[in-house]
């Protein structure tokens, strides 16, 4: 028999506690006090890829619906939150590219919501704003510990991302949960 999806870990964090950090972060950004900066949708899909360091390739353990991605936007939101990764990982391999941000191209359908950490996990969310995207998988790497308040900010920086730093003060009890055990 099979284990349970939820007792697998990815970077040292069981996908039980990944799909709880995700569901929370997405409805403490719908809750926000400040309307101008809640989503108008109600979700979308996370997307984690890892690399296999013994045949160097990557794959997702990981594509899920985290709330309810609008009708509209189902096969729009898969697609391109695996592309985001895809996307990521190729260009980190090459530059300093930490943000899909840095090679969006609307005109490609390329667009920004992804990062890699600094445990190279590469991670998207897709099927909210553009930069709420952003938001959401930053703030999710932020709170699992893939990512230090340092490298947040760096991605808060590269794409002027407005709302990084509210929806981290909002999940500030969480981010201080230790969910990888490090």
């Amino acid at each position: 028999m099979s284990p349970n999806i939820n007792q697998r870990r990815i970077e040292g964090v069981d996908v039980g506690s990944i799909l709880y950090v995700a569901r929370n972060v997405l409805q403490r950004f719908k809750d926000l006090s400040d309307e101008t900066l809640r989503p108008r949708e109600s979700g979308g899909f996370l997307a984690l890829m890892i690399e296999n360091l013994a045949v160097e390739k990557a794959y997702f353990p990981l594509i899920v619906e985290i709330g309810n991605c609008a009708d509209h936007r189902l096969s729009s939101a898969h697609k391109s939150v695996q592309e985001k990764c895809r996307r990521l990982y190729r260009e980190g391999k090459k530059t300093d590219h930490i943000s899909s941000h840095q090679s969006r191209d609307h005109m490609h359908k390329k667009y920004g919501g992804g990062i890699i950490s600094e445990e190279s996990v590469t991670g998207a969310f897709s099927g909210l704003s553009e930069p709420q995207n952003e938001a959401m998988i930053t703030v999710i790497f932020l709170t699992l510990g893939w990512i230090g308040p340092e490298y947040a900010a760096d991605i808060e920086n590269i794409s002027q991302n407005i709302f990084i730093n509210p929806l981290i003060k909002a999940c500030v009890d969480i981010i201080e949960t230790n969910w990888a055990g490090k």
